[in-house]
């Protein structure tokens, strides 16, 4: 078995703000050797060996780690000890990453997307490594359909990792069978997704968007990790009631919080308005302007969703209408209002004063590290 760094976890004093810096560092050690050292890279020769060496690139690259954080932090917090399993603990969060890596290559080719973290997506970088297939329209298929290919050998080594991990039968049996049902809905919130690229703006509703984002941002981000880390530490079943009372505000919030502050960002604002209507993306905070919009507004930005080609000037009138129309005035107090109810979930559980300490001292991390206005390009999130 593959040993993995976890120095950091060893550590019961650190509090949580200077924990998780050390601890992110500490993971992307370990994932690296993992991936460096595991069986399966020695399998890809005969032609394959760039093939893994570009998915060992991808899956490594840097980037906020929030879910692997989220169930260390969450395991640390059950457990009472920051000692126990804690090579296991490792792995499994590695497993995580895996998963998310999956979801990303695949999620890339659906958008269509060019870039993710500031590189080349997954199937990019295949098809510039297919550079002896001709012609060029055969390297784009091929690129893509091997990306598919590494993202499925992905989630199963994920699984694999998961159940491997060294955890004791009971609860691994219950992790895995937690993450599973979780892994099902990620991929019905990303088909609803998929299906609301192709309705006009009219007809998603706001429930239909904020079910999207439940699935695939709450149960996918927040709910997953914070549930895995508790169940695999023995936390009870009140305390994990808890958990998935609280991720439902959380998860919200922070998904709206991020779509105000790409909206917002002046540098980048153009080209990700022009990136998602391209991919029909509808978010609350487009729904919620259009429905604030005159008739003769609404039809313009339906007209922009279905356009092949936006001018500038087109950019910026979208721009205006969404600041005129209130919207995103309406949304940030939302942001506020939702922190503050998942603030009041936790102070009213019957979890111990230490255990509300570090998960609210988490969400204040993660509010401070991932919801500062980007300053990456689109799709370096993640």
């Amino acid at each position: 078995m593959i040993s993995l760094p976890c120095d950091v976890l060893m550590s019961e004093t650190l509090p949580i703000q200077d924990l998780v810096p050390q601890l992110q560092a500490e993971f992307e050690t370990a994932l690296a050797v993992f991936l460096r050292e595991h069986p399966l890279r020695s399998s890809y020769t005969n032609g394959l060996t760039q093939f893994y060496s570009e998915l060992q690139s991808f899956v490594t690259r840097r980037a906020k780690r929030i879910r692997p954080l989220l169930f260390l932090v969450s395991h640390r917090i059950f457990s009472g000890s920051s000692t126990a399993h804690s090579e296991s603990l490792m792995r499994s969060a590695v497993a995580l990453e895996l998963f998310h890596s999956f979801i990303l290559i695949h999620d890339d080719i659906i958008d269509r997307s060019d870039r993710r973290r500031g590189e080349p997506t997954l199937h990019r970088l295949l098809e510039a490594a297919l550079h002896s297939h001709k012609p060029k329209a055969d390297r784009a298929r091929l690129g893509v359909n091997a990306a598919i290919v590494l993202g499925d050998i992905l989630f199963a080594l994920a699984v694999e990792t998961l159940l491997e991990a060294g955890f004791p039968s009971e609860r691994t049996q219950l992790a895995v069978g937690a993450f599973l049902r979780y892994v099902g809905e990620t991929g019905r919130g990303e088909l609803l997704d998929v299906l609301h690229a192709a309705r006009d703006v009219s007809r998603v509703s706001v429930s239909e968007i904020q079910r999207t984002y439940a699935l695939k941002t709450t149960k996918y981000t927040f709910e997953c990790p914070l549930m895995l880390g508790a169940i695999l530490a023995g936390a009870p079943k009140a305390s994990l009631n808890v958990l998935i009372q609280f991720t439902k505000p959380v998860g919200l919030a922070f998904q709206i919080q991020n779509d105000l502050n790409e909206f917002r960002d002046e540098r980048a604002s153009g080209k990700e308005i022009v990136e998602d209507l391209f991919e029909g993306k509808k978010t609350l905070l487009i729904r919620k302007a259009y429905d604030r919009l005159g008739k003769s507004d609404r039809l313009f930005l339906q007209t922009c969703f279905d356009a092949t080609r936006l001018t500038e000037a087109a950019v910026n009138r979208i721009r205006e209408l969404v600041l005129s129309s209130g919207a995103f005035v309406e949304l940030e107090s939302d942001v506020s209002r939702l922190f503050a109810e998942a603030i009041a979930i936790i102070k009213k559980s019957r979890l111990s004063p230490m255990q509300q300490s570090e998960i609210l001292g988490m969400m204040d991390y993660l509010k401070t590290s991932t919801l500062a206005p980007p300053t990456r390009p689109r799709g370096s999130g993640g």
